[in-house]
C-alpha cells in the first residue's frame, strides 16, 4: 500500500494479500483491463485470488473486512466507533493479524483480533500513538 501501477504482475508471488477496497478494485482493473467498477468484496476477492494469492483480506473501513481463502469467505464486522483518524488503520490491521496468526490463534479469532485493533486505532488521532496496546484489544474483545 498504497496501490502502484504494475502491482498486478506480482500477484502470483503473493501468499496473503491485504488491501483496502479501493486498492482491490485497482488491482482487479489493472489485471483485467476493465473499468474500475463498484463490486462486492466477495467478487473482488475472487478476482484477486484468481491472480495468485492463496488468501485475500479486503478491509472495508466501517463495514469491517472480508477474507477469502480455499476454505471459503468470512465477513467480520467492524466495532462501532467514531472515526477520528484512519491513517494507520491498515498498518494496525496487518500488525494485529500477523501477531494473532503467529500466536497460533484460529483464523476467526485472528480476524476478530485484527479488526478490533484497527477499530480502536481509528478512534484516536495519530498513527503510532493511535495503535492500541495488547491489553486494550483484549479488553475490547472481552467486553464484546
Amino acid at each position: 500500500a498504497p496501490f502502484r501501477a504494475g502491482g498486478a504482475r506480482l500477484m502470483p508471488l503473493v501468499d496473503l494479500l491485504v488491501v483496502n477496497a479501493l486498492e482491490a478494485r485497482a488491482l482487479v482493473w489493472e489485471a483485467s483491463g476493465q473499468p474500475r467498477e463498484e463490486a462486492a468484496p466477495e467478487a473482488l476477492a475472487r478476482s484477486l485470488r484468481e491472480q495468485g494469492p492463496a488468501s485475500v483480506l479486503i478491509s472495508l473501513g466501517a463495514d469491517g473486512l472480508y477474507w477469502l481463502d480455499d476454505q471459503g469467505g468470512r465477513r467480520v464486522t467492524a466495532r462501532p466507533v467514531k472515526a477520528v483518524d484512519t491513517v494507520g488503520a491498515g498498518d494496525t490491521l496487518v500488525g494485529a493479524l500477523v501477531t494473532a496468526l503467529a500466536e497460533g490463534q484460529d483464523l476467526d479469532r485472528a480476524l476478530g483480533f485484527a479488526q478490533t485493533a484497527a477499530s480502536l486505532s481509528v478512534s484516536r488521532p495519530g498513527v503510532q500513538e493511535a495503535m492500541p496496546y495488547r491489553a486494550e484489544v483484549d479488553a475490547a474483545l472481552a467486553s464484546a
